[in-house]
C-alpha cells in the first residue's frame, strides 16, 4: 500500500468513526430524548461533511456525488460554520452550563445565535451583492472571533470543580491543537501531493484532534449518562420515601382522629357512671361498677396500642 492509499484509508477510517459514533447518539436520542445527543450526532455529522472538503478525498466524492466539488465551494462558509455551532449547542447540553453557571450558558447560546447570524449575512453577501472577497474576510474575522471565544470557554471549564466540563475541555483542546496544526501546515505545505506521506495530509492533524475529542466526548457522555442514571434512581428513592412518609402520616391523622373518638366514648361514660353512683344506694352498686372496670379496660388497650405506634414510628 502506498503512501496515497494510506491516506484515503486513514480518511475512510476517520469517516467510519464520525458517521458511527453519529448513528449511536441519534439512536441514544431515539431513545431518551436526550438533546445532548441530539446536538452530538449532528456535530458529527457535520465534522464528516468538512472532511470531504479535503482535496484528496474530493476526487473520490466526485464518483459519488457528481458536482460536489462545485457545491463544497459555494457553500463553503455554512458547511464550516454547522460543525462550530452544533459545538456549542452542545456544550451546552452536555456540560450543563445552565445548572452551575448561567452566565456561561448565556455567553454559549449567544455566540451560536452570532454564527447564524453572519452565516444569514454571509449568503447575502455571496448571492445577493455578489462579494466573494469580502466574504473571504468576515470569514477570516468570525475564525478569530470564534477562536478566542473557544480560548475563554476552556479557561471557564478548567477552572470549575465539574468533572463533565473538564472532560469536554480537554476534548476540545484535542481539536484546537489540532486546528493550529493544520493550519501550520498548510502554511508550510500549501499545495499536498498524491504521493505526499499520511502526516503530511492538510486534514491529518486535524482528523486525529477530532478523533481524540470524540474518545474524549464519549466518555464523557457514557459517564453523564451513569450520572444521571445515579441522580434518576436517587430521586426515585426519594419519591418513595416521601409518598411513605406521606402515607404514614395519613394514617396517623386517622389513627388519631379515631382514637379521639375511643377516648372520648369510654370517658363519657365513666364519668356518668359516676355521676349516677353518687345518687345510688351501695347494694345497686355493683352493675355499675362492672362497666366502670370494663370501660377502664378499654382505654388501657387505646394507650397501649398508642405506645405501640410510637415504638414503630422510632
Amino acid at each position: 500500500m502506498d503512501a496515497y492509499q494510506s491516506l484515503l484509508v486513514f480518511n475512510v477510517f476517520v469517516s467510519s468513526v464520525l458517521l458511527f459514533s453519529a448513528l449511536l447518539a441519534a439512536i441514544h436520542y431515539g431513545y431518551t430524548s436526550d438533546k445532548s445527543y441530539l446536538f452530538y450526532g449532528g456535530y458529527l455529522a457535520s465534522m464528516f461533511l468538512y472532511f470531504l472538503l479535503d482535496v484528496l478525498v474530493l476526487p473520490y466524492t466526485e464518483k459519488f456525488l457528481p458536482g460536489w466539488k462545485n457545491h463544497v465551494y459555494t457553500f463553503a462558509v455554512p458547511i464550516n460554520v454547522l460543525p462550530f455551532y452544533l459545538y456549542l449547542r452542545f456544550a451546552n447540553e452536555f456540560v450543563f452550563f445552565q445548572k452551575f453557571n448561567t452566565s456561561i450558558f448565556k455567553k454559549v447560546a449567544s455566540a451560536a445565535n452570532f454564527l447564524l447570524v453572519y452565516v444569514c449575512i454571509d449568503r447575502v453577501l455571496v448571492h445577493v451583492s455578489d462579494n466573494a472577497e469580502l466574504s473571504v474576510q468576515l470569514w477570516f474575522f468570525a475564525k478569530l472571533a470564534f477562536a478566542l471565544f473557544i480560548l475563554f470557554l476552556l479557561s471557564e471549564a478548567f477552572q470549575t470543580d465539574n468533572r463533565l466540563a473538564k472532560v469536554f475541555a480537554t476534548g476540545t483542546l484535542c481539536f484546537v491543537v489540532g486546528g493550529l496544526a493544520k493550519i501550520c501546515h498548510e502554511k508550510f505545505f500549501p499545495v499536498p501531493q498524491p504521493t505526499t506521506v499520511l502526516w503530511r495530509s492538510p486534514f491529518f492533524f486535524m482528523q486525529v484532534g477530532v478523533l481524540l475529542e470524540v474518545l474524549f466526548f464519549n466518555l464523557g457522555l457514557i459517564y453523564r449518562t451513569r450520572q444521571l442514571n445515579k441522580e434518576h434512581t436517587e430521586l426515585q428513592l426519594r419519591e418513595q420515601e416521601t409518598r411513605k412518609t406521606k402515607e404514614l402520616n395519613e394514617f396517623k391523622s386517622r389513627f388519631y382522629a379515631n382514637i379521639t373518638h375511643e377516648f372520648r366514648t369510654p370517658m363519657t361514660v365513666i364519668l356518668g357512671l359516676c355521676d349516677h353512683l353518687l345518687g345510688q344506694p351501695r347494694e345497686r352498686m355493683t352493675q355499675s361498677v362492672t362497666m366502670i372496670k370494663r370501660n377502664g379496660e378499654q382505654l388501657l388497650e387505646l394507650v397501649n396500642e398508642i405506645l405501640a405506634l410510637s415504638k414503630a414510628e422510632t
